[in-house]
């Protein structure tokens, strides 16, 4: 076991259906799943769960399961290669990925109408990977920063900070203290998209729960939350980093 982690491939024999899956445990509390295309599926798990344990956890999520590589399927979701060619999202938009060698330690990432434009010296698809996800993790960043300032004028409201994280399951959050938390993976969105988010974070600074005052508020700030919302739904998972 290295640094307190140990990871084991496991096999899903599911519905007539081979599904590889990867269980991971390390220092952690509790236990999580999770979906990466084109369909595998990781279990993280606290130090002490057995593998018989980690199978339990599987199991009982199956259905939950079987549907998110459904929806994997059909939406054509294919891992990236960070290579020439991949496709990405940004700003709700499918980019096409161009590498073009440079010279010198520095590098730069462009997105153009059609392209995603990455100019380096390294070009090995794990640098091009780090490149992306600093550049992505930018932008986020610009984005939201810019929706939370509008927002919270809005409304009145004084956020204490906002954190951009590496989150595949939680769009956004907001804590008891004020301080917003957002996924740099809602940056592949659309902006209304996007915005809807912020604005929903922003409400629970006043309603910490999803009650019908809660969505209420939600509506007076944004009167189009359910499109988004639902747009988020159905191509969330689309929005994936492998």
């Amino acid at each position: 076991m290295r640094g307190r982690t140990a990871s084991e491939q496991l096999t899903l024999q599911w519905n007539g259906r081979t599904i590889p899956a990867r269980w991971q445990r390390s220092q952690r509390r509790s236990v999580q799943l999770q979906l990466e295309p084109p369909g595998l599926v990781c279990c993280r798990t606290p130090l002490h769960v057995t593998r018989a344990g980690a199978l339990r956890a599987l199991e009982d999520k199956k259905d939950w399961i079987l549907a998110g590589l459904e929806q994997f399927a059909q939406l054509g979701v294919a891992p990236h290669t960070y290579r020439s060619g991949d496709v990405f999202w940004f700003a709700g938009e499918q980019l096409t990925l161009r590498i073009l060698e440079g010279e010198g330690p520095y590098y730069t990432v462009e997105a153009t109408d059609s392209e995603l434009q990455v100019t380096a010296a390294d070009t090995n698809p794990a640098q091009i990977k780090a490149m992306l996800e600093t550049w992505y993790r930018q932008m986020a960043r610009q984005w939201l920063t810019t929706w939370v300032n509008y927002h919270s004028r809005c409304l009145a409201l004084e956020p204490k900070g906002i954190t951009i994280t590496g989150a595949r399951k939680r769009w956004g959050s907001c804590s008891d203290q004020g301080r917003l938390s957002f996924s740099w993976l809602l940056v592949m969105a659309p902006p209304l998209v996007m915005e809807y988010v912020v604005v929903h974070e922003l409400c629970h600074m006043r309603i910490m729960d999803h009650s019908p005052k809660f969505w209420k508020l939600v509506a007076e700030a944004l009167p189009g939350w359910r499109e988004q919302r639902d747009w988020l739904s159905r191509h969330g998972l689309r929005f994936f980093w492998n």
